[in-house]
């Protein structure tokens, strides 16, 4: 081969193409790069002369080739292999790619040996500013473009222009600084300060400064209130001393309501810690040069000649007192780095008594303290709020310090210096505004303090500030010096700066989306170092993926600042006019930002979206309090980013950095927090032995970077590898992270084409990818003050080390680079959240950190099972949405994906197609035939068949037998009046005969409750007697909360519109033309009848207590007490097996409301006769409905009777409102509905045949849902022994009635008797030549006899269902203390015998639960254990209970789903709903409990068979189970609206939310964060004792 030099290079470059396109032995290139002009062997010099590292690798003789020189194009020819792609001239990419190429053309020296000194190859020819400056510089360039853009300010909001106006004023004062600076602005700010505070106290807060007054002198310590004011005083201009104060989140629980914490710290210093601690002799002679030259300065302004020897005495006394509190009264940084010994959290009183509030007033301190955000001491100051979040972070020193403070101190502090140093501290800070001292230069404040919106203060030395407040005479140095200053406006100079470079939405959204694949990509490189760490264990890797997977990703701006309003509304507080001040301005954006920091504290959860910084500024940053990454506007360009440039590039530049931030969120600071902010450490003893192993390789690693000559700064000349691990561990950390991204990112996208360059086109994307992770810390070489400095105080390793320390620890280099063993490439090294692969092998061994074995998966080994299982999980798949935070919106969460009917609808509707089919079946007919009862229904079956085949055959049926005007004719007989409202003509006020022919007709023969209302219910008193009848109050069509004024101005219309629509369709029958005036005649006829239901009704709050409600009077009596009507008449028409009972004249009846009675039996010859009469006619024909042909239609739009749970005695016949539209197979299953509802027990045993074929199913499915029932009853009996509110007495009794309720499950076994149901249907006569409506018409009289009949009952029946078996319901009934169970509830969603328990106690436990506590509520609590009505709860006991129920009305009466502007109530009625909602919570508490004492006798069950819903616990499953019985599609704002007024049931969503906020066993099961919207701290104790602690 050609001996080496110049003249070989040609053959050579050739001869390594080839070898590149076949190999990539990518280091020969570097070889040849690197010798082009050396052709000695390499000596590197590292940096500064300091650390020299000898190179034995001669790269022209290390390597041979074979001599053949192969063109690039030939060798690509014969190994068939394609050339590097090139980049098109003349595109937008091409001219990216050459700015990489000047980029690196200005900073890599290719005659360096990468291996040895790779910072020296990449920036050895570095010249100019540093990238971040480039980048700054930039910024300020669009910024100041924008602000002098007069067109873009012209319509840009408010504080956009406000901007403009500071920057304006700014450049002004900057050419003119001199009468700026010329001492006023400190001299005022020294005034104010010695003013005192005005008021009580003022003598104690007034002092001298007697540094600058040296006639004056301050011979004692401030008491308490003068050193609260002082300290107070300068916090609020942005100066903390002594103490130091400030907002970052509540570090414990940032979500909750107290999202944010008020932080009191160790004192701020003049410099940082790490000054006094390593080089103080320096710090001590800079800061008395400049000290001594602001106080001449200041005393030159206003005309005073300072003693020099007094001076220096003061100044070498604050510089004293100033390294006391640095140093004996701070703990140092490395200390510091773990949290949790800095949250101690006070309330006031405890910071009062624990701080020494005898030496420092903190209410004095306090209100000064927040300066213009006074609204936050509203909080701050009441003792009595509970505010519990005054963290002290060093309580120890803090007391300290306040005990030091006094003329007993052995410390040297005097009050001299004490006041002096207050003094001085606030000259310092604004000593920009004193005039230059005579050598022109500038003494700026030593130390400025930058307070982040979150997270604690910290310093920003001098250099680090991009402007400088002082005379700039050229105008462009002036703005681009004042568009920096605006920065300090940060969210309106973000806005202008967004505009300007992202003038688009398209430009935008590039942007976010391009970079936001960069940062995931990066987060999942770093999820695979997670996966690959051998020393993590598994539940410490997941706390690591929780941090990863919840990771916020906050890229270029906050979106709220590109709104107008609220951009303006955020700035509000900083109201300065065009016409103020550059001074006035200044003061009042300071006073600005720190009103916004004041003002968390009252703004409840932390946001994690927030930016917490300037989007302008080149910088990116990581916040572990919130655990977000952010990268702002202004680092998403060049040098560090384009959208154009090579993947390689953008990933070894921004990538390393958004790694290297990611990498903060585990490094020995980040792993102290969780996914979501909260101070909680996740990582286990056993992986934190490692990890700070890890730490401390990297510690001891840069402690031996020593740039400095160790001879003569000692410690000082070597990284603090302690003080910056942090750092230090996310540039290893971020290195790694974006190497992976980039090459995933490759292997996805494909390869970028080679620069356009003849040199650099030889670097590989690997290559490539270490120079610009190595040329964004380019900069020109330090002097050892500036090493100095950023040893000592910097959190940073120096640049060169940055590139060293990183690239040394990570193997790719070296592959990249060929690199043998050398300085970047050591044999040795730190392995950085790396480590080496796994190398077992067999088979694995899967467990646990706690070594317990995980729920066993389901299997299809019981088929059954597994298909109940499988039900489940598809039923949860319809409506689950877990996007929704269960935390915050459980009932979404459950429903959110819920679009079909409410469950009750949609079993019933199955229930019925069961029914249907069973009454079809042909194996089924035998059995039909040999039962009397079965064949009537099976006659009515058909006959409701034959009838609704078509709406003609009904329509002729109806026609040709005019049932309903039969009707109408036999109440004109009665009542002697025509039905004027469709006939005309004026009635008469019917007699008292009449009306009680009328009204008995109605009742008892109709089954229509009009003026009175008679029912039959078990005698109250002693149920032993069998039953009684009650005559009641008015019974209107609708539910009587409909009828109150604001419901009925809702509700009137479409019950007229119905009405009318009823009337019409009856005339039309009857060949009848509607008379002139109709319409308005009904319209008054039902405001009669609500008059009626409002005027003569007691309220349903006052009629939950009974008592009141037991009056017996003999009927003999009823005609002198309400002579309205003759009661014998009306009596007279009762069935005739009770008619002589109860017209014998000594009968006693009771009456329920009697002041009601007898106040319309006083009315009655008042009332209008038309009305009166009308409104008996309406209510005939809306109760007989059905009998008008296609009467349907007329009910669509009518509101839905709501779906509830139980069951009234106090109703014998439903309206005949027809149910909503089912997805009905033919007319089967409607026809099954009529059975049900008419011919409930022996329909009842139709559908008991379906489901229970066998007595072995009759026993299975009693045992099951008996199970569960037993067990909730016995949850509940454990829930009263704990109540601390019930009297030992009373919990006897109360445990007595549950003992003795009466448990009635899927059906009576009556009825699975023929002849005993033969006998319970013998009066009801069915001719083969009824049609479905004779048949009807004979059902219904049948119903009101089986509810009279019972006044002949011997005793009560406890055992009766009340109800059919077939319905979708349960009830409670507590005048028989019995709880009843159906067979129609006894199905999914509600029950399934095959389902886990956690499901059934979700779904049919709770509704065990709900009517159990129904005997338990307002109402339960009267009735006692056999069901009579007799009050067994004891005063006190009682006094408990209504506290218990009072909360339960508060908490539902906030529960407001309407807008109040558009809905007057827009809320829950608490008190209305209360019986309802303290059955819901009740039995929540019981089913849970219940369910948790079956899980323990039976054991776990396996979770579901999906990748989804088997990642639920049981305990959620529960929550979900309960949950899934409420969901239903959102009904419409007027639906909700007459749903809150007339239901005594709250809204499905209320139902669920109401019920699990008052249930901590939810927040534990969904791991809800205390002050979560389902987990308030304060909730209600239903049923149970308040909490144990």
């Amino acid at each position: 081969m050609a001996g080496p030099g110049s003249g070989n290079i040609v053959h050579t470059l050739l001869l390594v193409a080839g070898i590149v396109l076949t190999a990539g032995v990518l280091g020969v290139v570097i070889a040849i790069l690197v010798n082009e002009n050396n052709t000695n062997t390499n000596t590197n010099t590292i940096y500064n002369g300091t650390n020299t590292y000898n190179s034995t690798i001669q790269y022209n003789s290390t390597y041979v080739y074979n001599s053949t020189i192969i063109e690039i194009d030939i060798a690509s020819k014969v190994l068939n292999v394609a050339q590097p792609a090139k980049v098109s001239p003349g595109t937008d990419k091409y001219n990216s790619y050459q700015q990489v190429v000047q980029l690196f053309k200005a900073s890599v020296n290719l005659s360096v040996d990468p291996c040895n000194d790779f910072y020296a190859y990449t920036c050895g020819n570095f010249k100019g500013d540093m990238s971040f400056d480039i980048s700054d510089n930039s910024n300020t360039n669009d910024m100041v473009t924008r602000l002098t853009n007069d067109t873009y300010i012209s319509t840009a909001p408010l504080p956009v222009q406000q901007t403009r106006w500071y920057f304006d004023t700014c450049v002004n004062a900057r050419q003119n600084w001199n009468t700026i600076a010329d001492g006023s602005v400190v001299t005022a700010a020294i005034n104010q300060l010695a003013a005192g505070n005005p008021g009580k106290h003022e003598n104690s807060t007034k002092f001298p400064f007697p540094m600058l007054d040296q006639k004056t002198d301050v011979t004692t310590f401030p008491d308490r209130f003068g050193l609260g004011y002082l300290t107070g005083s300068l916090t609020a201009q942005g100066v903390d001393t002594i103490i130091s104060a400030g907002v970052d989140t509540n570090w414990k629980d940032p979500a909750g309501p107290e999202g944010f914490a008020y932080l009191i710290d160790q004192p701020t210093t003049f410099a940082p810690n790490t000054y006094y601690l390593k080089d103080f002799d320096a710090l001590n002679a800079s800061l008395t040069y400049q000290i001594t030259e602001n106080m001449l300065q200041l005393a030159k302004v206003q005309n005073k000649t300072l003693d020099a020897n007094i001076l220096a005495k003061d100044v070498q006394d604050i510089i004293k007192l100033d390294y006391l509190l640095a140093t004996k009264f701070s703990t140092d940084d490395t200390t510091r780095r773990q949290y949790d010994r800095s949250y101690n959290p006070n309330t006031l009183p405890q910071l009062l008594t624990q701080y020494h509030k005898d030496v420092f007033s903190w209410h004095m301190f306090l209100p000064i303290a927040v300066g213009t955000a006074e609204h936050v001491l509203d909080k701050l100051l009441d003792q009595g709020s509970g505010y519990n979040y005054y963290i002290t972070m060093e309580p120890t020193k803090l007391n300290m310090l306040l005990t030091s403070l006094n003329k007993d101190n052995t410390l040297g502090i005097t009050p001299r210096a004490l006041v002096n140093y207050f003094y001085y501290r606030l000259v310092d800070s604004l000593s920009e505004f004193l005039p230059a001292p005579p050598a022109g230069n500038m003494i700026r404040p030593f130390v400025k303090i930058e307070r982040q919106p979150v997270g604690r203060p910290r310093h920003v030395l001098p250099e680090d500030r991009k402007y400088e407040r002082k005379l700039i005479e050229d105008l462009t140095e002036a703005q681009y010096s004042c568009a920096q200053e605006t920065i300090d406006i940060q969210y309106a100079n973000a806005r202008l700066f967004i505009d300007q470079i992202y003038p688009t939405a398209t430009d935008r959204k590039n942007v976010r989306e391009h970079v936001a694949k960069v940062a995931s990509s990066i987060v999942i490189g770093f999820r695979s170092m997670i996966d690959q760490l051998n020393w993590m264990t598994p539940s410490t890797k997941k706390g690591a993926y929780n941090k990863i997977e919840n990771l916020v990703k906050n890229i270029a701006y906050p979106d709220w600042i590109t709104d107008d309003a609220q951009l303006t509304a955020y700035h509000a507080p900083m109201n300065f006019t065009k016409t103020d001040t550059y001074v006035d301005m200044f003061f009042n954006v300071q006073n600005f930002n720190l009103y916004s920091q004041w003002d968390q504290l009252v703004q409840g959860p932390a946001d994690r979206t927030g930016f917490n910084g300037p989007p302008g500024i080149t910088n990116a940053w990581y916040q572990p309090e919130l655990n977000s990454i952010t990268f702002p506007a202004g680092i998403l360009k060049k040098p560090f980013y384009d959208f154009n440039w090579p993947a390689s590039v953008n990933f070894g530049a921004m990538g390393v950095i958004a790694g290297h931030e990611l990498t903060h969120g585990f490094d020995d600071q980040g792993v102290q927090w969780n996914g979501v902010g909260t101070l909680s450490g996740w990582m286990d003893a056993t992986s934190k032995v490692s990890f700070t192993n890890m730490a401390q390789c990297v510690v001891n690693e840069y402690s031996g970077f020593c740039p400095l000559d160790k001879a003569t700064y000692g410690s000082a000349a070597c990284i603090d590898g302690a003080q910056t691990q942090g750092e230090n561990i996310a540039d290893n950390g971020g290195i790694h992270s974006a190497f992976r991204a980039y090459k995933n990112y490759v292997d996805l996208y494909g390869p970028d084409p080679v620069l356009p360059d003849p040199q650099l086109q030889y670097f590989n994307p690997d290559q490539l990818f270490f120079l610009s992770f190595a040329q964004v810390w380019c900069q020109m070489p330090y002097t050892d003050a500036q090493f100095l400095r950023q040893i000592l105080v910097d959190v940073h390793s120096p640049s060169i080390y940055r590139v060293l320390g990183t690239i040394q620890n990570f193997p790719a280099f070296k592959t990249a680079f060929n690199c043998p063993s050398s300085t970047y490439a050591p044999d040795n090294h730190c392995n950085v959240w790396v480590s080496d692969i796994d190398t077992t092998f067999g088979l694995p061994n899967v467990k646990t950190d706690i070594n317990v074995v995980p729920e066993a998966p389901i299997t299809s080994t019981n088929v059954d099972k597994m298909n109940a299982y499988q039900m489940a999980v598809d039923y949860y798949a319809k409506s689950v949405n877990t996007a929704i935070d269960p935390c915050d919106d459980f009932y979404s969460y459950a429903c959110g994906n819920f679009n079909q009917s409410v469950s009750f609808y949609t079993a019933r509707a199955q229930n019925l197609v069961y029914m249907a089919q069973k009454l079809e079946d042909p194996t089924y007919q035998t059995t039909i035939n040999s039962s009397p009862a079965l064949k009537k229904e099976k006659q009515l079956y058909n006959a409701c068949l034959t009838a609704t085949a078509s709406s003609q055959s009904e329509d002729q049926i109806l026609i040709s037998k005019n049932y309903i005007q039969t009707k109408v004719d036999d109440l004109k007989t009665l009542i002697g009046q025509d039905f004027t409202l469709v006939n005309g003509g004026a009635p008469k006020l019917p007699s008292a005969k009449q009306i009680g022919d009328a009204l008995g007709y109605l009742s008892f023969e109709q089954g229509i409750d009009t003026l009175i209302s008679p029912l039959v219910d078990t005698y109250w008193i002693d149920n032993s007697k069998g039953y009684q009848m009650f005559i009641d109050q008015n019974t209107a069509y609708l539910s009587k909360t409909y009828y109150q004024p604001a419901a009925w101005k809702i509700e009137k219309p479409k019950y007229l519109k119905m009405a009318l629509d009823v009337v019409t369709r009856y005339a039309r029958e009857q060949n009848i033309t509607l008379p002139a005036g109709a319409s308005d005649l009904l319209s008054n006829v039902l405001d009669y009848e609500q008059n009626i239901a409002v005027k003569y009704s007691t309220d349903d709050n006052t009629r939950r207590q009974f008592q009141r409600s037991w009056n017996l009077t003999k009927t003999s009596d009823l005609v002198t007490k309400y002579n309205f009507m003759d009661w014998m008449t009306y009596l007279s028409h009762a069935p005739n097996a009770v008619k002589a009972k109860i017209t014998d004249a000594n009968y006693q009846v009771s009456v329920m409301e009697v002041d009601r009675l007898t106040h319309f039996s006083a009315d009655y010859l008042q009332q209008s006769p038309e009305l009166l009469v009308n409104l008996l006619f309406v209510r005939l024909l809306l109760g007989n409905a059905q009998y008008i042909p296609s009467y349907a239609s007329a009910f669509r739009g009518m509101t839905d009777e709501s779906i509830f749970l139980g069951l009234s005695r106090r109703k014998t016949i439903p309206n005949h409102i027809p149910p909503p539209n089912f997805d009905l197979e033919a007319n089967g299953p409607a026809c099954a509905s009529v059975a049900n509802n008419l011919m409930q027990f022996a329909n009842g045993r139709v559908f008991v045949d379906y489901m229970y074929p066998t007595a072995q199913d009759v026993t299975n499915i009693r045992k099951s849902a008996g199970g569960i029932i037993k067990n909730v009853i016995s949850s509940f009996q454990g829930m009263i022994d704990q109540l601390d509110w019930m009297a030992p007495d009373t919990k006897q009794k109360a445990y007595a009635k549950t003992v003795q309720i009466q448990q009635n499950i899927a059906f009576p076994d009556w009825i699975k008797n023929d002849t005993l149901l033969g006998n319970y249907y013998s009066t009801l006569v069915i001719a083969d030549s009824d049609n479905f409506y004779d048949i009807y018409d004979k059902l219904i009289k049948f119903n009101i006899f089986v509810q009279y009949n019972q006044l002949n009952a011997a005793q009560t029946d406890r055992t009766d269902f009340l109800g059919q078996p077939g319905t979708v319901n349960a009830w409670y009934q507590p005048e028989l203390n019995s709880i009843t169970f159906p067979a129609g509830i006894l199905v999914p969603p509600y029950f399934n015998p095959n389902w886990p328990p956690s499901i059934n106690y979700g779904g049919m436990g709770l509704v065990a639960g709900h009517e159990l506590t129904h005997g338990f509520d307002d109402q339960g609590v009267q009735w006692g254990p056999t069901g009579n009505l007799a009050r067994w709860m004891d005063d006190n006991s009682m006094a408990g209970f209504k506290n218990m129920s009072q909360c339960v009305i508060n908490e539902y009466s906030g529960f407001c789903p309407l807008n109040a502007t558009n809905y007057s109530p827009n809320c829950v009625k608490g008190p209305q709903t209360q019986g309802e909602n303290i059955a819901d919570n009740g039995g929540v508490h019981a089913a849970f409990n219940a369910y948790k004492t079956h899980q323990s006798l039976d054991g776990p069950d396996p979770r579901l068979p999906d990748r989804l819903f088997g990642q639920f616990t049981h305990d959620q499953l529960f929550f979900m189970s309960f949950a899934q019985v409420w969901c239903e599609v959102r009904r419409t704002d007027d639906a909700l609206y007459t749903q809150i007024m007339v239901d005594p049931h709250s809204p499905s969503m209320y139902r669920v939310y109401g019920t699990i906020q008052n249930f901590p066993a939810f927040q534990t099961a969904f791991n809800c964060p205390l002050g979560s919207k389902s987990a308030p701290e304060q909730h209600c104790e239903v049923w149970v004792p308040g909490k144990y602690q």
